[in-house]
């Protein structure tokens, strides 16, 4: 353990290495990050001729339960204005055509508030609105539908915001478990500091002009480099990606059991 600390190349390339690391996480979070979940059921169908199932008087032939959410997984808050005019842009859940609507429930979650909250509704695509959406705020809705076509299954989440480059992604909603996520992070952290004492130790035994101890440091500097590449351009990105990509417990629940 002396040896290492002692060691100031070793120390100066392990530090910089995990400042770095900590930039790109907080690079990778300190923006906004649209996502979504869906979930649907069939509750009854018609399985005999004596069975007949009614909503609201109205007799169908079969009921189903479409849930869905928008939250904003990252750290900047998305704004009213940031909804484009266009309504081929605007966010929207898609839903297809042989969707025979029968109700429709939307509510706004902001600052751990449930607001009710009326969203347009037209030609089986629901508009998104709101004021803002801050870090897990999100807008969520159920849909009653009766459906002609059994078969099919097509919902589509589609557009995007103003200030945001990539479109609506999915997210997660399988959480892990925060231990899991320190334990990703201790590992690569571990890495990032042990590769450069490896590099100095190693470039220590190119002092005695061996032939095999320099391609040994050539070899090993080449995988070395190649473990930081991956590590920051495709390691740390993805463990953000992943963390930002959670869903919030509260829509989870919603998803399982329609209530906020």
């Amino acid at each position: 353990m002396n040896e290492i600390m002692t060691n100031p190349i070793g120390v100066s390339l392990g530090l910089l290495g995990i400042i770095l690391s900590f930039y790109f996480y907080f690079k990778g979070t300190n923006k906004s990050r649209p996502l979504y979940g869906l979930r649907e059921m069939t509750v009854n169908r018609v399985a005999h001729p004596s069975i007949q199932i009614y909503f609201e008087n109205e007799r169908i032939d079969n009921f189903n339960i479409l849930r869905w959410t928008v939250w904003n997984g990252g750290k900047r808050t998305i704004l009213n204005g940031e909804i484009p005019n266009d309504d081929k842009l605007k966010p929207r859940v898609v839903l297809d055509s042989s969707y025979k609507v029968l109700e429709l429930k939307s509510y706004n979650v902001i600052d751990n508030q449930v607001l009710e909250k009326e969203l347009r509704f037209e030609n089986n695509i629901i508009y998104l609105d709101f004021e803002y959406l801050k870090k897990n705020d999100g807008v969520c809705g159920e849909v009653y539908f009766s459906q002609v076509d059994e078969e099919k299954h097509d919902v589509k989440l589609l557009g995007n915001f103003k200030n945001d480059d990539e479109k609506i992604q999915k997210g997660d909603i399988e959480n892990t478990s925060r231990f899991e996520d320190l334990f990703h992070l201790f590992t690569v952290l571990m890495v990032i500091f042990i590769i450069p004492f490896m590099l100095s130790d190693l470039f220590k035994l190119t002092q005695a002009k061996n032939l095999f101890n320099y391609f040994k440091f050539g070899f090993v500097s080449f995988v070395s480099l190649f473990l930081y590449y991956s590590i920051f351009k495709i390691l740390i990105p993805q463990l953000v990606t992943g963390w930002t990509k959670k869903m919030p417990k509260v829509f989870i629940h919603f998803l399982d059991t329609g209530n906020l």
